[in-house]
This record gives C-alpha cells, structure tokens and sequence, in this order.
C-alpha cells in the first residue's frame, strides 16, 4: 500500500491476497520521490559498495520491500513464542492488521479497488476482498503473541468421546495450567452450537462439567480458562452425538426351517413307528 494506505499501482491485489504491507511511492513521475521507503542500502551497483540510506534522490519501494517487513515481523513473534505454526501466524497477523482507510486517496474521484480484470487501478481504496485483511501491524502482532503467552494454558477431554444419544458426557479440564507464578482462578463451560442437541446438567463453573445429550449431530463446546491476574484463553471442541444401535429380534422361523412344534410332531411319529408290529411275509 502507499503512505496513505490506499493501493499502489505496481501491486497486486485480489481475494488470494492475505495482507497489505507499505511498498512506498513516488507520486510524482519525475525529480525526487516523495515517498520512498527510508531503508538501508549498499551503494555497490556490481561489487559491495559503501553502506548508506535510501532517499527521495535514491530510492527504494516495491513489493520486495513489503514482504520483509511482513517476514521481520513474522521473526520477531517467533523470538516470543517459537511454537507458533505457520497457520497460526497467518491468523494473528490477519487479525491485529489495521483497517484500511476510505479518505485520503492522493487521486481525485478514487474509489473501491475491484477484482483484477482490464481496468487499471493506479490508486484505489483498498478493501478485505481485494487487498487481504488488513495493514500489517507490526506492535500489535507482537504483542498479541506476548499476550497468549502469559494466558492459562487451556485443555479438556471428553469421556466418552464419541457418545450414543442419551449417554451422560463428563468434560474434564483439569490439562489446563496457568503460567509459571500464576494460579487459575475460575473455568467458564459453554455450548457454543448445538445448543438444541445436548445441555448441561449441573454447574458451569468448575474444573468439570457434565453434559446430557438428547439428539443425534454435533456440539460445539469450549471452556475458558482464567489466572488470578484476570488473563484467560478459550479451546473448543466439536463433539459428535451418535445414534443408538438397532437390535434386531430374529423373527419365528418358517418356510424350510423347522420350529419346535415340527420336531416334537416328528419325534411323536418316529416313536409310534418304532413301536408298530412288524408284519414277517409268508414264504
């Protein structure tokens, strides 16, 4: 984005795009750029020169000085939290950016950036649909990190894990800790979905909780955490209602099969026979 946080012409922009970072620019196509990135430079143009400082006479901008200053932030929330996932920095980057302005555009008439097709957009407000989420916000993502971790550390288990249908679900957060020096202080249960699917059958407020599933399908369930300084963090997990199994009944034999009245009728006739008088033909 330029200084005024409106987008370059030289950048690109659409729904793919994640963040917005400065690029600098000149404004003006001749003389001194009015708005370059002040930045360190080597002025060696084939072998190391001396060590110097862009200016408006020597200038540098560009995407390919936005991505390092995404990628320095990146570096520092590392040196916080080293654990961090490259997923898990997308969304804390994503969520402390700062909103993009709607006034100050340097051109007359400027308007909403649109998706990328023919038209030329030079300077155009930018939007989360065209240029990412946000500004990147190098303090705030940093301290976001720091934040989360000098929060409770937050897990619980679910027993049984998969229940049937009117099965008691006992939820257990005693995984949770508060940091080093810290102790927690309370547990917070809620359903956050599938409200109409299970309830809860006691208090909400301590280490465990126990649910009582009523229908089949899924409960989103989360628990916040709090230490005896007043920091907390939330989890969440889904937990999937089955239905009860089917006992099938055999149904009374017919067809070929014999039940008990065909044998006991059978056993009746093969004891008369043996019984009979045998008859010795005459010779």
């Amino acid at each position: 984005v330029r200084h005024a946080g409106t987008k370059v012409g030289y950048s690109s922009l659409g729904p793919q795009v994640a963040l917005a970072a400065p690029a600098g620019n000149c404004v003006n196509d001749t003389g001194t750029c009015l708005y370059p990135l002040l930045t360190t430079i080597n002025a060696g143009t084939t072998n190391p020169g001396a060590n110097t400082y862009s200016d408006g006479a020597n200038a540098s901008l560009g995407t390919s000085f936005s991505t390092p200053l995404v990628a320095g932030t990146v570096g520092l929330m590392l040196s916080v939290d080293r654990t961090l996932t490259p997923a898990q920095i997308k969304t804390i980057l994503q969520a402390t950016a700062r909103p993009f302005p709607t006034t100050g555009a340097q051109t007359v008439g400027a308007v909403s950036c649109q998706a990328p097709s023919d038209l030329k957009q030079i300077e155009c407000y930018c939007t989360t649909t065209t240029c990412g989420a946000g500004m990147l916000d190098a303090g705030a993502a940093v301290a976001s990190v720091y934040a989360a971790t000098q929060s409770p550390l937050v897990q619980f288990t679910v027993s049984p894990a998969t229940p049937v249908v009117g099965t008691a679900v006992t939820l257990d957060g005693a995984g949770s800790t508060a940091v080093p020096g810290r102790s927690i202080s309370s547990y917070q249960w809620t359903i956050v979905s599938g409200g109409a699917l299970a309830s809860f059958t006691g208090a909400t407020t301590g280490r465990s909780a126990t649910l009582a599933t009523s229908a089949v399908g899924e409960v989103v369930l989360s628990l916040t955490v709090t230490d005896n300084t007043g920091a907390s963090r939330s989890t969440s997990q889904t937990l999937s209602i089955t239905a009860a199994p089917v006992v099938v009944t055999p149904a009374a034999s017919g067809g070929g099969a014999m039940g008990g009245g065909w044998l006991l009728g059978l056993a009746v006739v093969v004891g008369l026979l043996t019984r009979w008088p045998r008859r010795v033909a005459a010779g």
